[in-house]
């Protein structure tokens, strides 16, 4: 990382260098064939190289507690129908939208595992259908968000951060999970030959095979975070 990178940062850059040992992974390895290309790795290095355009719409928002780590596997529903989010272990301060972020881009996995994604490395699958568009679970958000605070709301400006608050999400959750990968990959020509096989095929016969089965998610957020960082 760039000292210009560090500096702003700040309490982020041990984070930020595990993204950069992650970004070297996946550049090792050539990429991963219908999942992340060269324009992803390219668009991930400039924002790793300069994280300014990222930060600064997420700095200007109020600050407030996060959970951290908010996918559907960490809610739970009484008989009371009350609603309870467990599994406070990864607290923090920042701008709430980050939260609503890690909700979005978690509720399409099913976890056998209710615990962090990347330090874990649980069991995941996707829900077959999703209940709910994106779209839907901003606006709610937001509208609920407005209920509580009147005119004190920054529904609009949170609105506008999305975009910056899912680039920082999908650069500090799967590019340091990619960086775990460095002892237990294969060479790049068995990489690239295995992640060519049909899903089932992959699955069956390389089921070890890191994030085996997740590609057509991945897919899915490399896309959607190829597209956010156009909207800088």
């Amino acid at each position: 990382l760039s000292r210009h990178a560090v500096h702003n940062a700040g309490r982020l850059a041990p984070l930020f260098l595990r993204a950069a040992n992650g970004l070297v992974v996946m550049r090792d390895l050539g990429g991963w064939p219908g999942v992340l290309g060269e324009s992803h790795l390219a668009a991930a290095a400039d924002l790793l190289d300069d994280p300014v355009p990222m930060l600064a719409p997420l700095l200007d928002l109020p600050a407030t507690l996060l959970h951290g780590s908010p996918h559907p596997g960490h809610w739970r529903l009484t008989l009371f129908d009350e609603q309870y989010l467990i599994d406070w272990s990864e607290v923090q301060i920042g701008p709430g939208v980050l939260d609503l972020m890690a909700f979005l881009e978690g509720f399409p996995l099913l976890l056998d595992s209710p615990r962090h994604l990347v330090e874990s490395k649980p069991h995941l699958r996707l829900r077959e259908i999703s209940p709910l568009a994106e779209e839907t679970i901003v606006d709610t958000y937001l509208l609920t968000l407005a209920a509580e605070l009147g005119e004190r709301s920054p529904a609009r400006a949170f609105r506008a951060a999305l975009p910056a608050a899912r680039c920082l999400h999908v650069l500090l959750t799967w590019f340091p999970f990619f960086a775990t990968w460095a002892g237990d990959m294969p060479d790049r020509y068995t990489w690239q030959r295995v992640n060519r096989m049909e899903e089932e095929a992959m699955v069956q016969h390389y089921h070890n095979v890191p994030a085996a089965g997740l590609r057509r998610y991945l897919a899915g957020v490399f896309e959607r975070f190829l597209h956010a960082t156009h909207s800088l």
